[in-house]
C-alpha cells in the first residue's frame, strides 16, 4: 500500500469476506497469510462502517481494479482506476457502463467486528441486496448480525443465489466495539490524505449482471452515527 507524503498507518482489518454467488461458497480472505478459506457459515458480527466502492480485475490492463471510498453512489464522485488508467470519474450512474466494460463491479463494503477480530465484508450484485434489506429492517446501531440461508433467482439463461441476512439480537460485546471502533476511526482519520486504498481484487468469474437498482434513499452509516 502506498501513501502519500510520510503517513503510513496499518489497516486493522486482517481479512475479507466475499460471497461467490454461483459456487455458493463463502470466502475469508486473510490478509496475513494470504490464504483464502472456504466457510460453511460466516461469525456473527456487528457493523462497524459502511460504504461503497468499485472492485475487479481489468483484462485490458491485467491489473485490478480500484476506486476511492463514498458513502453515497448517486450524490459522491467515484474515482474508478485501474494500474495508472482512469476507468470513470463521476457518480456511479454516469460512469457504470464505462466501468463494467472494463470488469469493474459497485461493491457495498462493511467493516465489521467477529470474535477474532475486524473484517471487511465485500458484496457485489444482488448480494447488496440483503445487506441494505437488513439496514433497512434493523438498526445497524444496535443490531448483531448474521448470513443466514440463500435464495435463488434467475435472469436470462444464469442461476444466481443471495445471501440472507438477519439479525440475531442485540449488542452484547460493547466494550470491544468500542475499541474496536476507535481503531477503525483512528485508521481512517490518519490515511484521509494518503492516495486511494483498495480492497484486494479477485479476478471476476461472475457471468451475473446486477440485479438491483441502486436506492436513492440508502441509509449512509458514519462513524459519527454509531452507538460506540
Amino acid at each position: 500500500m502506498e501513501f502519500t507524503g510520510e503517513v503510513k498507518v496499518k489497516s486493522p482489518v486482517i481479512g475479507y469476506y466475499q460471497w461467490k454467488s454461483k459456487e455458493q461458497k463463502r470466502e475469508i480472505y486473510n490478509k496475513e497469510t494470504k490464504e483464502k478459506v472456504v466457510l460453511d457459515k460466516l461469525p456473527k458480527f456487528v457493523v462497524l462502517r459502511q460504504w461503497w466502492s468499485v472492485a475487479g480485475y481489468c483484462e485490458h490492463t491485467n491489473k485490478s481494479v480500484w476506486s476511492n471510498e463514498v458513502s453515497s453512489t448517486t450524490k459522491d464522485i467515484l474515482n474508478v482506476r485501474s494500474w495508472n488508467l482512469l476507468l470513470g470519474n463521476g457518480i456511479w450512474s454516469t460512469i457504470k457502463e464505462n466501468v463494467e466494460s472494463q470488469w469493474g463491479k459497485l461493491q457495498i463494503v462493511t467493516t465489521v467486528l467477529m470474535d477474532d477480530g475486524i473484517y471487511g465484508i465485500c458484496l457485489k450484485g444482488s448480494a447488496i441486496a440483503s445487506m441494505l434489506d437488513a439496514c433497512k429492517k434493523h438498526d445497524i446501531n444496535a443490531n448483531t448480525f448474521e448470513f443466514s440461508g440463500v435464495t435463488s433467482a434467475k435472469k436470462g439463461a444464469n442461476t444466481y443465489y443471495i445471501p440472507g441476512l438477519v439479525s440475531v439480537g442485540g449488542i452484547e460485546n460493547m466494550s470491544d466495539c468500542i475499541a474496536a471502533a476507535k481503531e477503525v476511526s483512528s485508521y481512517y482519520n490518519k490515511k484521509a490524505d494518503a492516495t486511494e486504498e483498495h480492497f484486494e481484487a479477485t479476478v471476476e468469474t461472475e457471468e451475473e449482471d446486477d440485479t438491483w437498482t441502486d436506492p436513492k434513499d440508502a441509509k449512509k452509516v458514519d462513524s459519527d452515527d454509531l452507538p460506540f
